[in-house]
């Protein structure tokens, strides 16, 4: 990429990351903590890149904001009486003195996190404890519905993925590597409703066979996933809580 692929706006106040690519339409995106990043096709010129900035400048605020709010939730402690979404539920903390081995469980309505005394105070020790709970019941979660799921997304979308692997990722949902047929999944999926789960598979999969996001991808998406919007709403209203050890994170997507 040429030095002049890439240059920085300054916009009341906002700073944007502007970059050049081989993209049919302007991409625009507000990451973790703020950031702001565009992408525009090659021949957009500085003036049209800050025009099309500054007709989006309250969405960019708004979206701004929500991130840098998200930013100090995701400081916040997993204690009794809050709640955790599992697979669109919320589920309502309990802390449970119960034993030496610490574990979290779903009992009904209820997330209920057990183990020894010092789990259930204030130090860090019990803090940082209580998130990894949560992050391996949600891994786990998504380790028993996946092999389902994938099969019959790629028995639809008659596409294979080479390899499947989940994590959790700060800005996407899922993404893909169409050359090599490799998939990855967000591990929050599990946070958000099955309906989810399937559109994002279904997503990576149409990628294999149209990498980018033209018509003929939203064709495919049309016919293999037709609740895929709705889906997709609700993933884009409800960022991942980032319950794991990439633990910041904005409003995310597919790939």
């Amino acid at each position: 990429m040429r030095p002049d692929d890439s240059y920085v706006l300054r916009l009341d106040g906002i700073s944007i990351e502007v970059t050049r690519k081989r993209v049919r339409n302007v991409n625009l995106r507000v990451r973790a903590g703020g950031e702001v990043r565009m992408s525009v096709p090659l021949r957009t010129s500085r003036a049209a890149a800050e025009a099309c900035a500054r007709a989006h400048l309250a969405w960019i605020r708004e979206r701004r904001a929500e991130a840098i709010a998200r930013e100090e939730r995701l400081a916040t402690d997993v204690s009794a009486g809050e709640l955790v979404s599992v697979w669109g539920r919320p589920r309502t903390v309990r802390l449970r003195a119960d034993g030496e081995t610490p574990s979290c469980a779903l009992e009904g309505a209820e997330l209920v996190l057990s183990g020894p005394s010092w789990l259930l105070g204030d130090a860090s020790r019990a803090v940082g404890a209580r998130r990894v709970l949560v992050a391996d019941l949600l891994a786990s979660e998504l380790a028993l519905r996946l092999p389902e799921v994938l099969s019959a997304c790629e028995s639809e979308v008659g596409r294979c993925a080479s390899a499947v692997s989940t994590r959790w990722m700060r800005t996407r949902w899922g993404s893909c590597t169409p050359r090599t047929g490799r998939i990855r999944l967000n591990v929050a999926l599990a946070e958000r409703s099955p309906s989810c789960l399937v559109t994002v598979v279904t997503h990576e999969l149409c990628h294999l066979a149209e990498p980018s996001h033209g018509p003929a991808f939203y064709s495919l998406m049309d016919a293999h996933c037709p609740g895929w919007r709705a889906a997709q709403a609700e993933l884009d209203a409800n960022p991942p809580q980032m319950f794991g050890p990439t633990a910041k994170s904005a409003p995310g997507s597919a790939g």
